[in-house]
C-alpha cells in the first residue's frame, strides 16, 4: 500500500508524491551557511516532508548539548 502511495516500484524519486524536505543549516546569530567539518559542503537538514509542491514540517524540535548547574540538574529530576 505504501509503495504504491509513493506511485509504485518503478517510479522515479522526482516523480514520487510524497518526497523527504531538507532545508539548509544557517547560523541564526551570523547568516552564514553551516558547512561539513570534513569535506566544507554546505549542509541540509531533515524538516518534513513535500506533498504536492507544499512544505509540511514534521520536524519542530531541536537538540542542545551543554552543562547545567547542580541547581538545574535537580530541577530537571
Amino acid at each position: 500500500m505504501y509503495t504504491k502511495l509513493l506511485g509504485g516500484v518503478f517510479c522515479m524519486r522526482k516523480e514520487q508524491v510524497i518526497r523527504p524536505y531538507y532545508e539548509m543549516v544557517v547560523n541564526k546569530t551570523t547568516g552564514l551557511i553551516k558547512t561539513s567539518w570534513f569535506d566544507g559542503l554546505m549542509t541540509s537538514k531533515l524538516k518534513g516532508i513535500l506533498y504536492q509542491g507544499k512544505e509540511i514540517i514534521t520536524r519542530v524540535h531541536e537538540w542542545h548539548i551543554g552543562l547545567c548547574s547542580g541547581k538545574d540538574a535537580l530541577a530537571a529530576a
